[in-house]
């Protein structure tokens, strides 16, 4: 190969208008930009672009040939291609959970299109990614959680390795390489919301209360009177309800809604001495479309032990649903046996619940205090990652930390 054909080697600088031999005016003269700048690409092949002065040109060479050599190097022909355009191949190309890349579509149009999706992505750089990640605020202004930080963080650089790809490369140097996102702050630890076993008690207990009240002529039958509740409502018996019995198995189990709402007859044992769910499978509503499938993590497959009493509350249940011997039949369901829809069953069954028993949490709450109540029970971080079905025990060490115990001492 001759020189004329190695990578990174440069021509002299050509006038258009001048003819390099004569001196004389070419038929270019005063047409067009006037300087040809020249280079030999990684490629082997020789790239052009005019310029309209000789330093402009002489500049740009410099600029590709160390960019070359640093492995910076960007053809021209891809320098105006933006993230969103990348961003596009990147989401042809996603498989996985309908709830999985629902998320990811959800934060990348909320948090990283917003910011670059007309920005060729050749131009973003270290610094940028830095300070966007520092920025990242929710809808109403707040910063978003460590987690939602390090989700997004994690798609973007996602997008970039699509860009980087080794067979038609448009950028060659990562700029989100090296960027963190800080780890969660005591406020944020403090803000996670937890529950005692005795304030999930009481939600339940509101939830069977609510559920006994007369329901309004005319109104759906699942919504309660606007009645106000008796200021001794809390010692008014009334039988155990489905949902307050879900409440219940959620707080005693630490099961995501969705893993509860597809349980199975057939997955729950409560004939055997020590009464367990075994999840096999989750809910998930997505734009609207209930999925039943493979739950979370190949880890979230897993047997959760819960306390006794709740095991006649669970058979009576089944008994009364007409349920007991149909072991495809979802333990908790809609009228029409479908899975529960956790944004209808949290407005209106659980937020009016735990509004009247006066406890401030989420329905994801009662997994955050599951896993307090297991871990000041003495349960190690290694055995509440197997109850949680987290995928491995540093997950559960970097959420409830704060929880187990400080039981450290001197070094002897």
């Amino acid at each position: 190969m001759s020189s004329q054909r190695t990578p990174g080697h440069t021509f002299p600088v050509n006038d258009r208008w001048i003819s390099s031999k004569t001196g004389e005016p070419t038929t270019r003269h005063g047409s067009g930009l006037r300087y040809q700048a020249t280079y030999v690409d990684p490629n082997g092949k020789p790239v052009s672009q005019s310029f309209a002065t000789k330093k402009a040109a002489a500049g740009w060479l410099r600029d590709k040939v160390t960019a070359m050599g640093t492995g910076g190097y960007v053809a021209p022909s891809k320098e105006s291609i933006t993230l969103g355009q990348v961003e596009q191949r990147w989401r042809d190309g996603l498989t996985g959970r309908a709830s999985t890349l629902s998320t990811y579509k959800m934060l990348v149009k909320g948090h990283i299109l917003p910011k670059w999706e007309n920005t060729p992505i050749r131009s973003i750089k270290h610094q940028d990614v830095k300070m966007w990640v520092r920025g990242l605020t929710t809808k109403k202004g707040t910063p978003v959680s460590t987690a939602t930080a390090r989700q997004t963080l994690k798609l973007l650089r996602q997008i970039f390795a699509i860009a980087m790809d080794p067979t038609d490369p448009i950028v060659t140097l990562d700029p989100t390489r090296g960027v963190k996102v800080a780890s969660s702050t005591s406020a944020e630890l403090v803000d996670r919301k937890f529950a005692s076993l005795i304030d999930v008690e009481r939600i339940a207990t509101a939830a069977d209360y609510r559920a006994a009240q007369p329901k309004t002529p005319g109104r759906r039958n699942d919504l309660l009177t606007d009645a106000e509740p008796a200021d001794d409502w809390s010692t008014v018996e009334v039988p155990v309800s489905p949902d307050g019995l879900l409440i219940r198995l959620l707080g005693a189990t630490g099961c995501r809604f969705g893993e509860m709402a597809a349980l199975r007859v057939g997955r729950l044992d409560i004939d055997s001495p020590r009464p367990t769910v075994f999840i096999t499978e989750a809910a998930v509503e997505v734009d609207g479309v209930m999925y039943v499938g493979a739950p979370k993590t190949q880890e979230s497959v897993r047997r959760v032990p819960f306390r006794k009493a709740l095991v006649a509350s669970l058979d009576s249940h089944l008994r009364a649903q007409g349920i007991a011997d149909d072991d495809a039949a979802f333990v908790f369901a809609q009228r029409d046996g479908h899975p529960l829809r956790l944004r209808n069953w949290s407005r209106r069954v659980f937020t009016p619940a735990a509004e009247l028993a006066g406890v401030d949490i989420t329905v994801h709450g009662l997994r955050h205090s599951a896993a307090s109540a297991a871990i000041r029970q003495g349960k190690t971080p290694v055995q509440v990652s197997r109850l949680l079905g987290h995928s491995k025990p540093s997950i559960t060490l970097d959420v409830y930390s704060h929880e187990f115990p400080d039981d450290l001492t001197a070094i002897e």
